[in-house]
């Protein structure tokens, strides 16, 4: 019997930093995001130790995710970005994202939309 589950992954590293995520949940829903690389945010005002320009950098970043690797106040992460009927997965203020919070070893997931999470207090 095999145990391993149907969830699966890819990590794609680009050299700008950039890393792009894609996937399947255990249930078969599709996921994908781009992640910012460490420090740089759309309104990152210097890049210099990266070498980068600061229009790059903004560049960068405006394709990237702004909610996926963060805390709720709650306590809650935002794990994934989930497909719907956009292939990259923008749906707007639609879109729904996977939120998971973790109590000892129980996890429970929860989803919010992208509207939903701009209300949202992040730690």
């Amino acid at each position: 019997m095999d145990n391993r589950g149907a969830a699966v992954a890819a990590v794609e590293v680009s050299g700008d930093g950039r890393v792009a995520v894609r996937g399947a949940l255990a249930d078969g829903r599709a996921y994908a995001y781009q992640l910012a690389p460490p420090g740089v945010t759309a309104e990152s005002e210097a890049v210099g130790e990266r070498g980068g320009s600061v229009a790059g950098a903004a560049a960068a970043a405006a394709v990237c995710d702004p909610y996926v690797g963060k805390q709720l106040a709650d306590g809650r992460w935002v794990k994934a970005l989930l497909l719907q009927g956009d292939e990259d997965g923008d749906d707007g203020d639609a879109a729904q994202y996977l939120l998971v919070k973790g109590q000892g070893f129980t996890l429970t997931k929860s989803f919010a939309s992208r509207a939903e999470l701009a209300q949202e207090r992040f730690v």
